[in-house]
């Protein structure tokens, strides 16, 4: 649960950037900002590091131990037919149950076995 809404959460800082600067942040330390995102712990995945990581939520520099991958949604995105299916952020690894914390493009967290992972990844 709390893997998700850590996603949930990157979500609405992804839409909060892109709404401030008419683009995709290129990258998650794009949102370490102190108009943004402030709390390190929302980059680490609780099944990874623990319900609360032991460091700072607030340093200088952006979490060397980031638990999740992005993809920068395409310019375009908002006229993709497809655009509920396009992935932006994701566990790097599976959980101890084998699955992933997935975010989608409308802001949608599932937890995905591998193979779905898969599928949903592909898709562009």
């Amino acid at each position: 649960t709390d893997c998700k809404n850590h996603l949930k959460q990157i979500g609405v800082y992804c839409a909060l950037y892109e709404s401030k600067f008419k683009a995709y942040p290129p990258t998650l330390s794009h949102l370490w900002r102190p108009d943004m995102a402030t709390d390190a712990n929302m980059f680490r995945c609780p099944q990874k590091t623990g319900k609360r990581s032991s460091s700072p939520a607030r340093s200088e520099n952006f979490p060397a131990d980031v638990g999740y991958e992005y993809r920068c949604p395409p310019p375009s995105i908002e006229t993709d037919p497809n655009y509920a299916n396009v992935v932006m952020a994701w566990d790097r690894e599976p959980h101890t149950d084998g699955k992933r914390a997935v975010l989608f493009f409308t802001g949608r967290v599932e937890l995905l076995d591998q193979e779905a992972f898969e599928r949903a990844i592909a898709e562009k």
